[in-house]
């Protein structure tokens, strides 16, 4: 039997090295070493990762067969190769078939052969050869090795790694912004998150995102930028321009003076020796073509990145038709999950319109309630845009209020106003309503009586049964009969306080309104309009608006974040070198409404009687 293809891995040793850049990247990415079995490739393959993680390029073939560090009879091997790269989705697609049978194929061999040596012997653990044959074959059934996601506690124990990284004492895991205003409170942006930096045309996302990456650079970090938009000339006449503090407009319109010029290079040069004594490197990756985020993420991941910034989502390849939100829903879904699975960070840059929607991407906001929804409070029953009175676009607010939860009211960390968007009205048949977003998650109970979370763009529709408070009147025409599920629930999934269920009547599509959310970090849920939703989820939003670059400061608002504290802060921004850093004490003002808002302001009070 045939455990591998020479002419395959072969193939791909060439694509990796001398093809197209998009083929090779993704070929580098998707295949391990263990794709490899031929002794000169597997020897070229580990050769080249040690490569391009220390030097941060690509060897060329040739390069490759004239290495020293690779074993001479192997690289003559090599050289016979005549072997021609890839130059096709279709062929690449192809190859990836052939390497993954036969590393499957191998698995199963060798899995097969331990299996027979374990069974010669005369005692037989059967329990654990069975479940080195389902780990096996689970893992070859799947894209990556799941065992590294699932944890056991108590049976099959293989938790006490996480406990024990929670109680070290090594640094916490997170990059500092540079920021302090921001990493004083929090640290930085914890590593395996997804976080945006949204803002309106000519606000300084691309200036701020710069300025991150420049931080976290110096903080010994590999970090890289990719203009949609910019060439990598004028990403670089940008980062020259913060490092030499001399104007951006003199370095592009070529008027700088002779001290203006020592100045940029001398800066420059300390930059390099920064990095080099810390070992990391900040890269500017501009694409000649359209790419998907996808394909951005799949051809950095040989170099090792701790911090990816892409400028900006709606350029992507991909996410400009009539279901653009929804692309760019996937997009953003696939960076959060891309980032927890290499430990690092990907931020997203995002348009925000002056109205106050993110352009092109409204599943990026996620789950919103509209403004005249009561919110069943500490204080009564309150309209949750009474929380904020004011809001500026894509803003957040702490407010000392307690709301309903499971286990009574609970203290929130933050009013969220995330601007305007479609909503949808959802009526019950015992009179409750809400009006919400698609991507709004309810408390519903499923057929086999398991308590769960849906939203209408997932599956939520009429006849489904929706978790209720009745514990107010006000919500509802028909308090008298509630009617339940003909279903056993689980025990352990009845909601707590007083939730009843009863099915949704109609969805229907309403027009644009201005949408809020809560967190409520102990619980996650709260009772809106007498319904249980959830709260807002762990994507955070930075937004720099142009509304206070006249008097250089630019207000940054914290929309959302599951583990971290949220609260608003200055940052000064100079746009004539496209500086960014933090406000001197003096100059710092407050970034927040102090005034307590008019709780009683339209609002409806428990009239019960």
């Amino acid at each position: 039997m045939k455990l591998f293809n020479t002419h395959s891995e072969l193939r791909a040793l060439k694509t990796i090295c001398d093809g197209d850049q998009k083929y090779g990247g993704r070929l580098l990415a998707l295949l391990s070493d263990d794709h490899f079995y031929y002794e000169p490739a597997k020897a070229a393959i580990h050769r080249i990762r040690v490569l391009v993680k220390s030097t941060g390029n690509m060897p060329s073939y040739s390069d490759l067969c004239a290495d020293p560090t690779i074993d001479e009879d192997y690289r003559k091997l090599l050289v016979k190769s005549k072997e021609s790269s890839i130059k096709s989705s279709s062929l690449m697609q192809g190859l990836l078939d052939t390497l993954n049978k036969y590393h499957k194929l191998r698995s199963l061999y060798f899995m097969s052969e331990s299996m027979f040596n374990k069974l010669q012997k005369e005692k037989v653990d059967i329990e654990s050869a069975l479940e080195d044959v389902t780990n096996t074959v689970t893992q070859l059934r799947v894209k990556s090795d799941i065992s590294q996601s699932i944890y056991h506690t108590g049976i099959n124990n293989n938790s006490t790694s996480l406990v024990k990284n929670l109680l070290s004492k090594c640094k916490p895991n997170y990059v500092p912004t540079g920021f302090s205003a921001f990493d004083t409170r929090n640290g930085g942006i914890m590593y395996g998150s997804l976080f945006v930096i949204g803002g309106s045309t000519g606000g300084g996302k691309s200036t701020l995102a710069l300025n991150l990456l420049k931080n976290m650079s110096l903080a010994g970090e590999d970090v890289a930028y990719v203009p949609l938009e910019m060439t990598s000339e004028e990403s670089m006449a940008r980062l020259i321009s913060t490092l030499s503090q001399v104007p951006l407009i003199k370095i592009i319109k070529k008027q700088l003076t002779d001290n203006e010029r020592k100045k940029i290079i001398s800066s420059y040069k300390q930059y390099i020796d920064k990095l080099k004594k810390l070992e990391c490197r900040y890269t500017i990756f501009s694409p000649e073509e359209d790419m998907t985020a996808e394909d951005i993420l799949m051809i950095l991941k040989p170099y090792g990145y701790r911090v990816i910034i892409i400028d900006y989502i709606g350029l992507l390849k991909g996410v400009d038709g009539d279901d653009s939100w929804q692309q760019l829903g996937k997009v953003a879904r696939f960076c959060k999950i891309w980032a927890k699975n290499n430990n690092m960070v990907v931020v997203l840059l995002a348009q925000v319109s002056e109205e106050g929607k993110i352009r092109y991407a409204r599943s990026i906001a996620e789950h919103c309630v509209t403004g005249d929804t009561l919110i069943d409070t500490d204080k009564g029953l309150i309209r949750i845009d009474s929380l904020y009175p004011d809001a500026k676009i894509m803003s957040t607010r702490n407010v000392d209020v307690k709301v309903k939860s499971d286990g009574g009211y609970l203290p929130i960390s933050g009013v969220h106003y995330n601007g305007i968007r479609q909503v949808y009205k959802i009526t019950l048949e015992d009179g409750h309503t809400i009006k919400c977003t698609a991507n709004h998650r309810i408390r519903t109970l499923n057929i086999d009586g398991n308590i769960g979370w849906s939203s209408i763009s997932k599956s939520l529709k009429e006849g489904n049964w929706v978790a209720v408070d009745t514990s107010k009147s006000s919500f509802s025409s028909r308090t008298s009969v509630y009617e339940v599920p003909a279903i056993n629930i689980h025990h352990n999934a009845k909601p707590k306080n007083s939730a009843r269920f009863s099915r949704i009547l109609s969805i229907e599509k309403l027009g644009e309104e201005k949408v809020y959310d809560l967190t409520v970090p102990e619980t996650h849920n709260y009772v809106a309009n007498g319904i249980v939703v959830h709260n807002s989820n762990s994507a955070w939003v930075f937004v720099a608006t142009e509304e206070t670059r006249e008097s250089g400061l630019l207000d940054i608002k914290q929309v959302k974040s599951r583990n971290q504290e949220m609260f608003p802060f200055q940052l000064s921004f100079d746009g004539a070198t496209m500086t960014i850093k933090d406000v001197d004490s003096s100059e710092q003002t407050d970034t927040d409404d102090s005034d307590e808002p008019d709780y009683l302001k339209d609002v409806s009070e428990d009239n019960s009687e």
